[in-house]
């Protein structure tokens, strides 16, 4: 909002363009998925989440970033992925800090693709919706095809920043 104002005051584009091209509702649904990504962080849910998450998958960091992938992929196949992983992000940081991890990188990176990879509803990404109807294909097609599409990529995001960052 700052850098708006800015761009406003020093006359690098008119108020009135910003104004037009300024896709309100997308800047109200990030606003308010990063207020509940705060509020989840402020109110203590993300370390109870987090405790449930690695309890449930017994301190074993591939389930527990598994897991992370998983949540952040079912949410971002209703909303944007930015607000997804606003959300998510909370959780992902209070995992990484009571698993001890030294390096919060791959559980961060986890959230991003996984918000990234929405294949299995003409929702969750905007390519996917513009080709929905014209493309004549139905909502079974987007999971026949999308759910393995889905277990490949979230199977090679784990491998990889497994090798990468040896957790």
């Amino acid at each position: 909002l700052c850098v708006i104002g800015y761009i406003a005051v020093t006359n690098m584009i008119k108020l009135t363009d910003i104004r037009r091209n300024l896709d309100i509702n997308l800047f109200f649904m990030l606003v308010l998925a990063l207020a509940v990504g705060k509020a989840i962080y402020n109110s203590g849910l993300a370390d109870q989440m987090a405790d449930y998450l690695i309890s449930l998958t017994k301190n074993n960091t591939i389930l527990v970033m598994i897991s992370l992938y998983v949540i952040t992929n079912l949410i971002s196949m209703f909303v944007t992925n930015a607000a997804a992983v606003a959300v998510t992000f909370p959780i992902a940081l209070a995992a990484a800090t009571d698993l001890g991890a030294e390096n919060f990188k791959p559980f961060i990176l986890t959230i991003a693709y996984a918000a990234s990879a929405e294949f299995m509803t003409p929702f969750g990404y905007q390519t996917n919706l513009m080709v929905y109807g014209p493309g004549g294909y139905k909502f079974k097609d987007y999971i026949r095809i999308g759910f393995p599409l889905s277990l490949l990529y979230l199977t090679a995001t784990i491998v990889i920043l497994k090798l990468v960052f040896g957790y």
